[in-house]
């Protein structure tokens, strides 16, 4: 597991230049290569891998449940579906 935090984001405060500024602050704090993803726009299944991790900070609870709530559903939701869809096309190889 990687630790991760979750900060609230208003729309248009981030940008590129945001996101490389605290990257950079991040990893010489840390001393560890570290990855910086706005998840809003994100999908679903990398919302679900990179909310798995350790909360290490969270500003807002309820918001943060009432974003990651619905798109692990869909993602889990959906990942059944691709797991018979990759059976059926290994069956069909054959």
């Amino acid at each position: 597991m990687w630790p991760y935090i979750a900060i609230p984001h208003i729309p248009g405060s981030v940008t590129s230049f945001t996101t490389l500024s605290c990257h950079k602050e991040i990893e010489k704090a840390l001393g560890i290569p570290v990855d910086i993803v706005v998840l809003n726009h994100a999908p679903d299944h990398l919302v679900y891998r990179a909310s798995r991790g350790i909360l290490l900070k969270d500003e807002n609870e309820e918001l943060r449940l009432n974003f990651l709530l619905p798109r692990w559903k869909r993602y889990l939701d959906f990942r059944e579906v691709i797991k018979k869809y990759r059976k059926e096309l290994q069956g069909a190889g054959r």
